[in-house]
């Protein structure tokens, strides 16, 4: 369960720092750069200069941020196939094949893939 606390920390701390920082941070400086790992600059710097450590928190800001969207969008799609499954799957069989059984014989994508690569078992 700690395990879990800390990673929450940790995600979270890297998402408000990164929203948070200043462009400058990971900026353009020719006077820095190649420079070797050190207090001013923890991972060094490339050769246009800029801070590897702020370019690094920055590009993980990026990926939580589209990681957390991605979950946004497929839990709002789940729940209005769970609903119209739930409320219209009697009178309307599509939903209730997407939603209770994707992987039927009814299903359409899955039975292209059971023809096309012979996935399900033969029967003798």
């Amino acid at each position: 369960m700690a395990e879990i606390i800390i990673g929450t920390i940790v995600i979270l701390g890297v998402l408000f720092i990164g929203m948070a920082m200043d462009e400058s941070a990971y900026a353009v400086d020719f006077a820095n750069r190649g420079l070797a790992p050190s207090f001013a600059h923890p991972f060094g710097t490339d050769w246009l200069g800029r801070d590897m450590l702020a370019r690094t928190v920055k590009g993980m800001t990026t990926s939580i941020q589209i990681g957390l969207f991605a979950s946004l969008i497929s839990s709002i799609i789940a729940i209005i196939l769970g609903t119209l499954a739930a409320t219209k799957g009697k009178k309307n069989r599509c939903f209730h094949i997407m939603a209770h059984r994707p992987f039927s014989k009814e299903n359409r994508t899955w039975y292209f893939f059971d023809v096309r690569f012979n996935i399900a078992r033969k029967k003798a």
